[in-house]
């Protein structure tokens, strides 16, 4: 008889020897089944993000909600107030941007100095001293006024052109606070527990409810690096067995998404995601529930 058909036979007679042990494949076996407890895959404690008058609360515990839906509303009325301000802080600041009336009237008032300037050149040339040297640096320092006026106008167009952003960051900012008032579900799941009521004052960080995500779960169970390596189950398909009241099994498909690459005393946990499903309404699996988790190595 071969060595691995001696192998198999020792395992099967073990097997057979003590029924209430865990059930372990041999080396060569198509899958391997172990007992397995169920765990919430995803829990979350929504909290508030700003304080205020908790306004809306449009969901209540057993309550089954999808990702960004609304859960709870805090009173906003400064914040949209102050969005509004903050709107038309930015239209002046764009209107003043845009503005190149300024500009436009220095440029033309230069081009008046420099006239006066080459007409009393040209009176001079024509008749010399008619335009006093003192009156000719007037002249002068009137073109250099309307230069100076032509940069400033510049600059101060460029100042607007950033007050822009400074404004569009100020309706940024008060927006978001906006936002902030209302919460959104951050993925599908069961509202379990409601901590606040709507007309309470909450506080920033206060939890409002609580979220749970039953599909899917998290099945774990421990194996031995002697008889099945982590390799052989990585990214393997599951099925995750049940008895339900009345004595009906059940299965329920899965697959494995982590290995601990720690051992403890020979033995490595492997998690699996196991798809919970509705009967009549009703999720059939609930986090806690044993069952057995049949590992298919190929």
């Amino acid at each position: 008889m071969k060595f691995s058909s001696i192998l198999t036979a020792f395992w099967l007679l073990s097997a057979a020897v003590l029924p209430g042990s865990a059930q372990t494949a041999p080396p060569d076996s198509d899958t391997t089944t172990k007992p397995s407890t169920l765990y919430l895959e995803q829990e979350v404690d929504v909290a508030s993000q700003e304080e205020g008058i908790l306004e809306n609360l449009p969901v209540e515990a057993g309550m089954e909600v999808s990702a960004k839906q609304l859960l709870a509303q805090i009173d906003d009325t400064i914040p949209r107030m102050q969005c509004l301000v903050a709107k038309n802080k930015l239209d002046v600041a764009i209107k003043e941007a845009e503005n190149t009336i300024p500009e436009d009237y220095a440029r033309a008032s230069l081009k008046v100095a420099e006239a006066e300037v080459q007409r009393a050149r040209i009176a001079n040339q024509q008749m010399p001293g008619v335009v006093s040297e003192t009156d000719m640096r007037q002249l002068l320092l009137k073109v250099t006024e309307m230069m100076l006026s032509v940069k400033k106008a510049q600059m101060d167009q460029t100042i607007a052109r950033l007050q822009c952003n400074v404004s569009q960051a100020e309706l940024d900012a008060t927006e978001e606070n906006l936002k902030r008032r209302k919460i959104f579900s951050p993925a599908d799941g069961i509202v379990v527990d409601v901590r606040k009521h709507v007309g309470e004052w909450v506080q920033k960080g206060d939890q409002i409810l609580r979220l749970v995500r039953v599909n899917p779960l998290r099945a774990e169970v421990e194996l031995d690096i002697s008889e099945v390596a982590p390799n052989d189950v990585a990214g393997r398909k599951v099925t995750f067995a049940v008895e339900l009241t009345g004595g009906r099994t059940v299965t329920f498909p899965g697959e494995v998404t982590f290995i601990n690459p720690q051992l403890s005393r020979g033995k490595y946990v492997v998690r699996a995601k196991i798809q919970n499903r509705q009967e009549n309404g009703q999720w059939l699996l609930q986090a806690g529930r044993k069952g057995e988790l049949t590992i298919h190595l190929k």
